[in-house]
């Protein structure tokens, strides 16, 4: 029998680092199979200065273009609800419309996404300083932070280096939430007039210029809290891969923490509300349930900003979408909700996963981060419960706590990809 040639192109580093990538160990004897190792398409050094205030600087000189065409140019939003579609390229979006079309007997190539019909749709160039093709980390550190960073680095600017603790401890950059919460009122003006918000001018540690409001922040996504694209929001490493210490070259645990690490102990992490996973969201007294999926994540906020109104995303009907407000705002009626996790990356290896006989989580330093986070809210006098099943949370009563900590990225992948295909049919 003439053999099948095989080639294929993979990362460079994963063929070094993750044995998930030794393709040719699942084919056949038939089958000869040639990996060529794949560079980004790095440059030669930085095209840009790697100084923060560069992109600060440029920021605000587009910012200062836009507004001369503004009618308001103060704008104050009551809630900004940031949606990203991580890897939703041009191509997908283009494909996703001529599906939607022709699944509806049109055509396809005229039919309009959701956002297709926004009075104001702009498009960013996702690159990073020394790649042409961006990755996950560094553009979600431009995007959620406002700085153009190095391939695979997290929430830091340009000059910290791949892999590099030295090189990123003084490269560290504030992000949407570090803003949001700088801007939170003292605990006794919480309960100020929703219709007249306290804004001021103020300009954080690293230079960027903020405008103050009592708003509260959330985060929903599908993915691992600790992967890449929503840890840009609270976390800094020069590697996107240290999602738990034992990604961390042991010398430099001290001065470069673990991502996990960072979102339960360090600002703004171990203060956000994080909602993740779950992607059947059951609520006992409403009888209602919310489906999430990576198209039409919600953020929400809690507090006296806790209104969550219909949200649609190109596969979601009003109705659908209203259950999901409905059940969310039901959840926050709490003082603060967290859902989240990425589980392995907050277990000890001497931990069994409550809910995969046989998996163990991956900590080395022995601690259980899930834990820890239920201590820290405790002796702040805040009622929170870490849960790990979907029947824990349809038990549960919003009511009865402060903040909640939940699943990991395996629970939510099988009922989107069934979700997903039955909406296709």
């Amino acid at each position: 029998m003439t053999p099948l040639i095989l080639t294929g192109r993979l990362h460079y580093r994963h063929l070094a680092t993750d044995s998930n990538f030794r393709l040719c160990d699942l084919f056949p004897n038939n089958i000869i199979c040639v990996l060529i190792p794949s560079r980004p398409a790095f440059t030669e050094a930085p095209r840009v200065p790697a100084d923060r205030h560069y992109w600060y600087a440029q920021a605000q000189e587009t910012l200062n273009k836009r507004l001369q065409y503004a009618p308001d140019t103060k704008p104050v939003a009551k809630n900004v609800i940031l949606v990203v579609g991580d890897g939703m390229s041009l191509a997908t979006a283009t494909a996703a419309r001529v599906l939607r079309g022709q699944r509806r007997g049109q055509p396809g190539e005229d039919t309009d996404l959701a956002w297709d019909t926004f009075p104001a749709v702009a498009l960013a160039k996702t690159y990073n300083v020394d790649a042409q093709t961006g990755e996950s980390s560094a553009c979600a550190t431009a995007l959620l932070c406002g700085v153009k960073a190095r391939y695979e680095t997290l929430g830091v600017d340009a000059s910290a280096r791949f892999n590099s603790c030295s090189s990123a401890v003084g490269a560290r950059v504030t992000s949407l939430l570090d803003w949001a919460h700088q801007a939170d009122p003292p605990g006794d003006m919480i309960c100020a007039n929703p219709q007249e918000p306290l804004t001021h001018e103020t300009r954080t540690s690293d230079g960027a210029v903020v405008l103050e409001q009592s708003k509260w922040s959330g985060i929903v996504t599908t993915a691992r809290v600790t992967h890449a694209t929503p840890a840009a929001l609270y976390a800094h490493a020069p590697s996107r891969y240290w999602e738990d210490d034992s990604r961390v070259p042991p010398a430099v645990r001290k001065d470069c923490r673990d991502i996990a690490l960072q979102m339960v102990e360090n600002e703004p992490g171990k203060s956000v509300n994080h909602a993740s996973h779950l992607l059947e969201v059951y609520n006992s007294i409403r009888d209602t349930t919310a489906w999430f999926e990576i198209s039409s994540n919600i953020s929400t906020s809690s507090g006296r900003n806790k209104r969550v109104d219909k949200r649609r995303s190109i596969n979601r009907d009003t109705a659908r979408c209203a259950r999901a407000a409905r059940a969310l705002e039901s959840l926050t009626q709490t003082k603060s909700v967290i859902m989240g996790g990425g589980r392995r990356h907050f277990l000890p290896t001497v931990t069994t996963d409550p809910e995969h006989a046989g998996r163990e989580g991956r900590r080395l330093d022995g601690r259980n981060l899930a834990e820890d986070w239920v201590r820290d809210k405790r002796r702040r006098r805040l009622r929170a419960q870490y849960l790990n099943t979907r029947e824990q949370l349809a038990k549960l009563d919003p009511r009865s706590v402060d903040y909640l900590l939940g699943e990991s990225h395996a629970l939510w992948s099988r009922a989107f990809l069934s979700e997903t295909v039955s909406l296709l049919r």
